[in-house]
């Protein structure tokens, strides 16, 4: 037998319908001329025949294999297929022709029986000298030989009719699931009630939507069979290897429809998304040019018309060849390449907007894993970035940033296999290959700087986010570091809050990764940059050295000499230095040991003061980050506030300025601005740098914190560092330990630091008074910021400080016996002895400008703990009476200015502080009153009802 046909003539070429079956040269019957359907169980007895029928047919082929469609020398091929004969081609159209209404039962055997028909087929063709019966047996036993066998017309018709029938029901079944979700539901099937799904689950029998389920992906499954034979053995089924384009694109038609339903995740596994996929890669890979125009015609329609397709699309141009191209990916771009952008307007739902916007997501999604490839066709691309759609714009550009993390990746790698095999020196040819891909590189950076100003801020927002990207990913260029620097603080102004929320992000991403290690505080950079050019200055050549001292006396000789001129000589005449140590670097000159030390530190000197230039960019832009906290848009102050965290961290001298203008949205009214500025607040002075909080600072570094911000804020700054604080207390955040630190330092310190440890102090007693308010803390205060040490040194901020901190504690009640009433009672004299200004010196006006806050405070805190304020109120008065104006005995005629300022200063206050006292009392007298009547009519109610009972 030969299994090498003698014409190619088909008994079965793919129709345009299933209708076409029943015309020419078909010829098929809507049923076969022995079905009955008189009734429904004898319908239902014909279905059953003619599924029956196909699969004794199926076992057939199972057994022989190929030896069923093989020709004997004589014999003409057509006239005879024991496999394939009509009547079985005649079951196949009525079944799948009928299939919606098949039994369940009936309709899964019909699936499961074309389905195992395929899968004979693609069997017999892979091994077309064998039978699965008999596969130890070779091609050469059967007289046939692998590398060069055709399979016969009469396979290719079966198989021809076996692929449609499988389509068809697949297309039945697509159309049917598309139509149950176009009315709101997942199956076009009734949804079955609540008690026939325990009936089923409870008989172990699978539902109907299961079955459903089970037949798509079953017939999926073989469908993909059917194309991967197709693509894989292509010479054994069609002569010469060219095949019949009409049987090898239905996977791909039937394909279409399956991904249109993939929409999701869950919804792709369902409709076998990736069979799907993988159908169509077979079609490429097999198919010429004429049907690949097609597929590629195919999905860039999906592309407009679904806006899940790009990722889908994506991943099946990884699916196929890529040696020596990918050319379905080619082809795409290209299609992309030509789209017509003109009359598209952003503001439209539909049409031309809408295909474009579907469209554009698939170049950044072939970029993020084909990097490569979309390089090499980069110039496709680039028209769009001058065209109206941003959508496409902002495509391009997520594409330029997935090019170049991945080539910075690759670059890295080959250099690391290089350093590993040992070579040194790159070629000619690497050469320049490495000074081509540095070219295309910054070709693709300045692109993404030029649309960082592009004129819709979708695309500026997504150039700074692809910045951002490349700096966490450290892609970015060092010699990017200072002009991406400018242009995301130039940004901080733009209109549109998404471009300043990217901006902020890769500002904060620099100061993250940015190239100058440790902290950026500035003083130790210039202090290096002042040492090395005094050593490099020194250590000067000697032939410049002479030009130097020549142009110096000239510019001493001239009229107009000035300093400048002479540091400008000297400045040139270092610069020549360095300019020709480099030079002869790259000459490859051979270099002393004092020219190689003397490269070092101009490097050294490069280094530091690229990172002076760095840092002033932060501090020159202080002023805009400011101005993104005093935003009406939360997410400006969130960003400024996650950069002033970090600025703190690397040492940065804006970070405290901005903190101390953060704390004010304390009193925001949003509460989520509250607790990202409470946060921010732990994570600068109190926590470990990058724990998020998790972690806290030691106990003294955390009291140093705080002392250093207190000595240095302003009046307004200092109530909103103490709503900060106070929360913390009430939050248990800060350790017990750091008050007792806190206490250690106002007892023990002198000058601002003994001051700002007791406002600290007071500060957490607003929240916790128990910090202060017990007799041997208020002796500790009474001690340290009330003492002797505050009388001798006039300390009016220490002064002012425990002031501050009595007013945390509760009024003393008369008891001789108690101690905290005793030591509140020295603490009431020490008190009007700084209200009577008994410490100032009269003639230093400094010292009674800082004495005026200390009595304002004295004052404030005589009147919550003194039982009888008034009283010592008129101490206060009549003590001043007497330093003005003298006694009876010894009155004065003259006085001091500054005694009389403080004089009504005190008066003033002490007006004021009475008036809100007297109203405290009256208020509370309103109150006894009105409880002693309600307590009277509640007695009267209670002795009525008792009469009234009786």
């Amino acid at each position: 037998m030969l299994g090498a046909p003698s014409s190619s003539k088909s008994t079965f070429p793919i129709p345009s319908s299933l209708q076409e079956l029943e015309s020419q040269p078909y010829n098929l019957l809507p049923y076969p001329h022995d079905f009955e359907d008189d009734d429904e169980a004898s319908r239902a007895e014909s279905f059953d025949r003619l599924v029956r029928l196909l699969e004794n047919g199926n076992r057939s082929l199972i057994s022989c294999g190929m030896g069923l469609f093989e020709v004997d020398e004589g014999e003409e091929e057509g006239e005879y297929d024991v496999w394939n004969d009509g009547d079985r081609v005649q079951a196949l159209y009525t079944l799948v022709r009928k299939s919606d209404s098949l039994a369940p039962a009936t309709r899964s055997r019909l699936v499961k029986a074309l389905c195992n028909a395929i899968e004979g087929l693609c069997s017999a063709l892979a091994n077309p000298g064998r039978s699965k019966n008999t596969s130890s047996e070779s091609p050469e036993t059967h007289g046939t030989s692998s590398g060069n066998y055709v399979a016969s017309q009469s396979f290719r018709d079966a198989f021809a009719c076996h692929t449609y029938m499988l389509f068809t029901l697949m297309f039945f079944t697509e159309s049917q699931e598309k139509f149950g979700k176009s009315l709101g539901n997942g199956t076009s099937k009734p949804k079955a009630t609540k008690s026939a799904k325990n009936r089923s689950n409870t008989s172990g029998n699978p539902t109907d939507a299961e079955e459903m389920a089970t037949s798509r992906a079953l017939c999926a499954q073989t469908m993909l069979l059917a194309s991967t034979s197709m693509s894989k053995y292509q010479s054994r089924l069609w002569l010469r290897s060219v095949p019949d384009e009409s049987l090898l694109h239905l996977p791909c038609r039937i394909a279409y429809q399956m991904l249109e339903s993939s929409t999701g995740v869950i919804a792709k596994k369902a409709a076998c998304g990736k069979e799907a996929l993988g159908m169509i890669a077979n079609v490429v890979d097999s198919s010429g040019n004429g049907l690949l125009n097609t597929v590629v015609a195919a999905l860039v329609d999906l592309l407009h018309t679904y806006d899940h397709m790009a990722p889908l699309v994506a991943e099946l141009c990884c699916m196929v060849q890529e040696k020596p191209t990918n050319v379905l990916a080619t082809e795409l771009l290209r299609e992309i390449g030509r789209l017509d952008t003109d009359g598209y307007s952003a503001t439209d739902a539909g049409g031309k907007a809408s295909g474009i916007r579907n469209v554009a997501p698939f170049i950044s999604e072939l970029a993020a894993v084909r990097p490569k490839l979309v390089l090499t066709n980069f110039s496709l691309l680039v028209p769009h970035l001058s065209a109206e759609p941003y959508v496409l714009r902002s495509a391009i550009i997520n594409s330029i940033g997935h090019i170049l993390v991945r080539d910075d990746v690759k670059l890295a790698e080959e250099k690391k296999e290089e350093q590993e095999e040992g070579e040194s020196d790159y070629g000619s040819k690497d050469d320049r290959r490495i000074i081509n891909i540095a070219k295309t590189r910054s070709s693709l950076f300045d692109i993404l700087c030029d649309h960082t100003k592009d004129v819709t801020s979708f695309t500026r927002a997504a150039a700074l986010k692809v910045l951002n990207d490349l700096t966490e990913k450290q892609s970015l260029p060092l010699d990017r570091v200072m002009p991406v620097t400018k242009i995301a603080i130039d940004r901080l102004n733009d209109k549109a809050v998404s471009v300043r929320r990217y901006s902020m992000q890769l500002i904060t991403s620099l100061l993250d990764n940015n190239p100058f290690m440790g902290l950026l505080n500035p003083e130790p950079y210039r202090e290096k940059v002042r040492e090395l050019e005094t050593n490099l200055k020194s250590n000067i050549p000697q032939a410049i050295i002479e030009v130097r001292d020549i142009a110096l006396e000239q510019a001493k000789n001239g009229d107009s000499a000035n300093d400048a001129d002479l540091e400008e000589i000297q400045s040139a005449a270092l610069a020549a230095a360095i300019a020709d140590a480099e030079a002869k670097k790259e000459a490859n000159e051979d270099l002393s040991d004092a020219e190689n030390e003397f490269l070092a530190k101009v490097r050294a000197l490069k280094f530091s003061s690229s990172a002076l230039s760095f840092i002033e960019l932060f501090e020159n832009a202080n002023a805009s980050f400011q101005t993104m906290l005093l935003s009406s848009n939360s997410s400006d102050v969130t960003e400024a506030l996650r950069f002033f965290v970090r600025a703190k961290h690397f040492g940065l001298p804006c970070a405290v300025s901005g903190m101390k203008h953060a704390l004010a949205l304390m009193w925001s009214n949003e509460t989520n601005i509250q607790e990202e500025v409470l946060r921010a607040f732990v994570d600068v002075f109190v926590a470990e740098p990058g724990t998020d909080g998790k972690e806290l600072l030691p106990e003294n570094q955390i009291a140093q914190n705080f002392i250093d911000l207190v000595g240095q804020a302003t009046v307004s700054e200092l109530a909103s560092i103490e709503e900060a604080i106070g929360r913390l207390v009430k939050k248990e955040i800060i350790p017990p330990d750091v008050f007792s630190i806190l206490w250690h330092c106002a007892s023990q310190a002198e000058g601002d630091l003994r001051a700002s440890a007791m406002m600290v102090i007071s500060m957490a007693a607003s929240a916790d008074p128990r910090i202060v308010d017990s007799a041997y803390r208020l002796q500790n205060l009474f001690d340290a910021g009330l003492g002797d040490y505050t009388e001798d040194h006039r300390d009016w901020k220490t002064a002012r400080s425990a002031a501050c901190a009595l007013q945390r504690v509760a009024r003393a009640k008369v008891d001789q016996s108690s101690a905290r009433y005793l030591i509140l009672d020295l603490i009431t004299e020490r008190l009007v002895a700084v209200a009577r200004g008994d410490w100032c010196m009269d003639g230093n006006e400094h010292d009674t400008n800082s004495w005026f806050c200390a009595a304002e405070q004295a004052i404030n805190a005589i009147f919550a703990i003194s039982p009888s304020p008034e009283k010592v109120s008129m101490e206060i008065l009549l003590g001043h009476q007497a330093a003005i104006f003298g006694t009876p005995d010894h009155p004065e005629t003259v006085t001091d200015s500054l005694r009389l300022s403080r004089f009504f200063f005190i008066l003033g206050h002490i007006a004021l502080k009475l008036l809100i006292y007297t109203e405290v009392l009256s208020s509370s007298v309103r109150r006894a009153n009105a409880a002693k009547t309600v307590s009277k009519q509640e007695s009267a109610s209670s002795v009525i009802n008792g009469k009234g009972g009786n």
